[in-house]
């Protein structure tokens, strides 16, 4: 059996890759989506509803280790962190390279300042270990901590994403233009702002805030300023207890979800590829 699981599809399907595209979804036992976009995209090539799921991202489940919690110890974080995690392109926005490291810099100092707090960079593409030349995030990172002038600004090593978990976990807010601190933050109780390059990244970081109700804590890059995500974080900041109110309630569900999921990718291995249909996540209440 083929089971695709945590997938986001399109939001364009150019159409030299649409024979294979359509071929996946139409002859896959099962497809767990994590947006509602990817979910009607696959409904309108052909994949019949009982093999279709809308799941949260599986990472949403991953646990850090004692040991990757003694890592993240060994760093020396303060006790008052923002996890600020960038691509190191500037997606479809059109504005200069420089432009785009100047408005992460004076980001980082601006909430620094306002938050009282250090903020960690955090690469998602780079080399782990070794001494190689940074690369991707990790290069980018560095311009932006030394464009930056308040002095709060630093790096984390490369990584693996439990450590990353944890140290969004410590966190007060994450602040990316990547996705996956869209998951790792509000899943873990630490809401996130999420600054959308693109379309594509769009529909990334609003379907992964979409599941816990936060979805209007997507901003656009077109429109980013430091002014813009402060406006974000203090209103973060002003409805802390709702806010946390709201995660909690919203995160036991999908988990449950999850576990259900899973299970039934694992029933259908070992039954040779029957399947039973899994209803689709329930829609969490969205905080306006």
């Amino acid at each position: 059996p083929v089971l695709v699981t945590s997938q986001t599809f399109g939001p364009l399907v150019l159409p030299g890759d649409q024979p294979a595209f359509e071929e996946l979804l139409t002859t896959a036992t099962a497809i767990g989506v994590r947006e509602r976009d990817s979910f009607a995209l696959a409904r309108r090539t052909g994949v019949a509803d009982d093999r279709l799921t809308l799941i949260p991202d599986d990472a949403a489940w991953l646990e850090p280790t004692d040991e990757d919690r003694r890592w993240v110890d060994e760093q020396g974080l303060g006790s008052r962190i923002v996890t600020m995690s960038l691509t190191y392109h500037r997606g479809s926005t059109g504005y200069p390279y420089r432009s785009y490291i100047e408005r992460a810099a004076a980001t980082a100092d601006a909430l620094a300042e306002r938050l009282d707090a250090e903020i960690v960079l955090v690469a998602h593409l780079g080399v782990i270990g070794g001494d190689a030349d940074p690369i991707r995030d990790v290069l980018h990172n560095t311009k932006v901590r030394d464009a930056s002038s308040s002095g709060r600004v630093r790096l984390l090593p490369m990584t693996d994403a439990r450590r990353v978990i944890e140290v969004a976990r410590r966190s007060l807010v994450c602040v990316t233009t990547r996705y996956h601190p869209t998951v790792f933050g509000p899943f873990s109780g630490v809401p996130a702002i999420g600054i959308a390059t693109g379309y594509y990244s769009s529909l990334r970081m609003r379907g992964a805030l979409g599941h816990l109700g936060l979805q209007d804590f997507v901003l656009p890059a077109e429109i980013w300023d430091a002014g813009l995500v402060l406006a974000a974080v203090d209103e973060l900041v002003e409805r802390h207890d709702e806010v946390q109110q709201h995660i909690a309630a919203a995160v036991p569900a999908a988990r449950e979800h999850a576990d259900i999921w899973w299970d039934s990718l694992v029933a259908s291995i070992r039954d040779g590829g029957s399947w039973s249909s899994v209803p689709s996540v329930p829609a969490a209440p969205k905080l306006p």
